[in-house]
């Protein structure tokens, strides 16, 4: 299996190079960007069921990849009798938590428990996928787009990250003021357990323990006067991306609706009356 864990194919071995991503990744970056403009604006014409199908087709993907990769990993490790890295090696990342809520989103019956998952989906998974993608240079300067693990980590937060913007833009998810308190309460239904589980094993999924599997946050927690201040500043931190992406989607589609002149209805000036409170 070695040919999964392929090195550096430019035989750069750390970024002492000055970059602080490899330039394939940028070229990925590029794409992705484009990709999460373009996908969006085009599923808008089609129809609710088409964007359905898309949706399902990308999660399921994202699944499938991600689970052999985490597969593969535990595989090798069991063959090369290598440590089993407890903080690493199982999907209890913020991003990793988007295999568990989109089926959620997309099959719940009960329109409260969807609008909640929607909501966590559309705010803190996506910022797990762009955490994930921007924030992962370790990983960037280990494997190569040559590798398995290099496209597979980028095309997986990539997903992450682009799936919210269909729910956002085709309207699958139309947020509203009060859904951000039900967004929370997933997230702290997803968060406690986890935090319980770093706890008792003194690891960092969801970076919610000691901020140590991402910098700057462990330079940040270093001069703490204890670890769980940064819990307290982490968890806030999750409040206020929440809050930020979920009134600049109202806020957005506020303007966009007046933009097009539609025809004022029952929900699009209940949306403004609620934009326009928060500001």
């Amino acid at each position: 299996m070695d040919f999964l864990f392929e090195r550096d194919w430019l035989g750069r071995a750390d970024p002492s190079s000055g970059w602080v991503y490899a330039p394939e990744y940028i070229v990925f970056f590029v794409i992705t960007v484009g990709i999460a403009v373009l996908l969006p604006i085009l599923l808008r014409r089609v129809s609710d069921k088409k964007v359905r199908t898309v949706m399902i087709c990308m999660w399921v993907f994202a699944l499938v990849i991600d689970i052999f990769r985490w597969s593969i990993g535990w595989i090798d490790t069991a063959i090369k009798g290598s440590e089993f890295h407890i903080g690493s090696a199982l999907p209890l990342h913020t991003c990793s938590t988007f295999m568990y809520t989109v089926p959620i989103a997309l099959f719940a019956k009960n329109e409260k428990i969807k609008t909640a998952v929607c909501n966590y989906i559309c705010t803190i998974n996506m910022f797990g996928g762009i955490v994930g993608m921007f924030g992962g240079t370790a990983m960037m300067w280990t494997y190569s787009m040559a590798s398995f693990f290099g496209p597979e980590h980028m095309i997986y937060h990539a997903i992450v990250l682009v799936l919210p913007l269909i729910m956002l833009v085709t309207g699958f998810y139309k947020p509203k003021k009060g859904d951000m308190w039900l967004g929370l309460i997933v997230f702290a239904i997803i968060a406690t357990p986890t935090f319980i589980f770093d706890s008792i094993f003194a690891v960092d999924y969801m970076y919610i323990y000691d901020g140590s599997t991402l910098e700057p946050f462990a330079s940040i927690v270093a001069i703490m006067p204890h670890r769980l201040v940064w819990t307290l500043v982490a968890v806030a931190g999750y409040v206020l991306i929440t809050a930020i992406i979920q009134f600049s989607a109202i806020g957005i589609r506020v303007l966009y609706n007046k933009s097009k002149k539609w025809k004022p209805t029952a929900e699009s000036k209940d949306e403004a009356r609620e934009f326009n409170t928060v500001s």
